[in-house]
């Protein structure tokens, strides 16, 4: 099976309605349609030889994308990877997916480009052929605001506010899940006012602490 490329439209306007019935917001929207829509524009004017698409040239297409956005663009790493993880999404689509011909329990992966400073050597101005990031044991393995940011986005805070809370809170303390998940109202320290309010200091704003 393969996605005509003249038909990668279509299938971003289902993924888009898709995305919007699930409760994103239209800024998140937005953002998904710009970055796979820059993807589509590559293939058709970058990639005029390739017709159609499917698992035996997808990731050749994704790598050259990369050298693209690098080499030609000048895009920080940071932004490169911002564009793929949301191209990652669009291809992980159950309807994307199946029609580029991969199994339905396959995942579609896209190696990401390392953001860390490699220790003893000089970073890369340039993508190579055969692009492998470089780690050491002293690499501190964290998640980037931008991808905080991205996860939070697939929340949907009017029905889901636990959950953005809890990432939230982990983000922001570093706290392990398996603390986090050992909390409870009798940790929290605070002294409250009648109305049950908590009043940050210089800080015009308060926060409702429910004991129930």
């Amino acid at each position: 099976m393969a996605i005509l490329t003249t038909d990668l439209h279509n299938y971003l306007e289902d993924y888009i309605e898709e995305m919007q019935i699930k409760g994103l917001t239209n800024k998140t929207l937005k953002n998904y349609e710009f970055a796979i829509s820059a993807f589509i524009k590559y293939i058709e004017t970058e990639k005029k030889n390739i017709l159609k698409i499917d698992k035996t040239n997808l990731k050749r297409i994704i790598k050259d994308y990369k050298k693209y956005r690098k080499n030609v663009l000048n895009n920080k790493n940071s932004s490169i990877n911002n564009y793929l993880i949301q191209i990652m999404a669009f291809l992980n689509n159950y309807d994307v997916k199946t029609a580029l011909g991969f199994d339905e329990k396959d995942k579609i992966k896209i190696d990401l480009l390392s953001e860390n400073k490699v220790l003893n050597k000089k970073s890369k101005d340039h993508i190579d052929e055969e692009e492998s990031p470089d780690y050491t044991e002293e690499d501190v393995k964290s998640l980037e605001q931008w991808e905080i940011k991205e996860i939070l986005s697939t929340i949907n805070p009017h029905y889901h506010i636990r959950d953005k809370a809890m990432i939230q809170f982990m983000a922001r303390t570093g706290i392990r899940v398996s603390e986090l998940v050992e909390l409870n109202k009798t940790h929290i320290n605070i002294k409250l006012d009648e109305k049950g309010l908590f009043v940050i200091p210089d800080y015009d704003d308060v926060i409702e602490v429910c004991l129930d």
